[in-house]
């Protein structure tokens, strides 16, 4: 197990294969409602806590789970500055790194339109949206959108959210997840649709 502080309020835990068979967790079946994986997780967070300092117990935290292609997991760990009561953490669980690509926006409507017309279009994969100095990014799974009337065949996520934002490299991701600003952790296509909808205008 790899332990990286990004923050006071943010850490990167790095499992491997072998971490994940110690704790009795795999990837696909982490869920925080089990027993299994609660169990599992707070004591993660318990040795996280005795090697670098970094203590969740007292507050909500908000985890996201990333897949990784040797068959372990990266969890990002933020701290929510809210008293922990009925509800400690929140685990969200993302497509694997490979799965997804990255926009750039210049403009936060662009961003909103492009969610748009992929709702329209009935995507259904993962998504979540990022905010650094003047730029927006959307994260989105690589699940071609469900067939609607009116769909093109053969029009894929890309084609449509490259007439309003740029493809960029997918590592940009991990550096907007340290340093960066999540704005959106998961559904970012479905709630940006809703709030382009709304007419909402900057």
């Amino acid at each position: 197990m790899e332990l990286i502080p990004i923050s006071d309020e943010k850490l990167k835990i790095m499992l491997s294969r072998e971490d994940l068979a110690a704790w009795h967790l795999d990837c696909e079946s982490m869920d925080y409602d089990t027993t299994e994986t609660r169990r599992a997780l707070w004591g993660i967070l318990d040795e996280a806590k005795k090697k670098t300092g970094f203590d969740a117990a007292k507050e909500k935290v908000f985890v996201q789970l990333f897949p990784s292609m040797g068959g372990g997991c990266e969890l990002y760990v933020t701290k929510l500055a809210e008293k922990n009561e009925t509800a400690p953490v929140t685990l969200c669980k993302n497509l694997p790194h490979w799965e997804k690509t990255l926009y750039a926006f210049s403009h936060l409507e662009d961003m909103l339109s492009a969610c748009a017309r992929l709702a329209e279009c009935g995507f259904a994969s993962e998504s979540a949206a990022y905010a650094e100095m003047h730029t927006y990014y959307l994260s989105v799974g690589n699940i071609l959108p469900q067939k609607k009337r009116g769909f093109r065949e053969g029009v894929s996520p890309c084609d449509l959210v490259s007439e309003y934002g740029k493809k960029i490299d997918l590592a940009k991701e991990a550096w907007l997840c340290e340093h960066g600003e999540c704005i959106c952790p998961d559904h970012a296509v479905e709630r940006y649709a809703a709030l382009a909808a709304s007419g909402y205008r900057r």
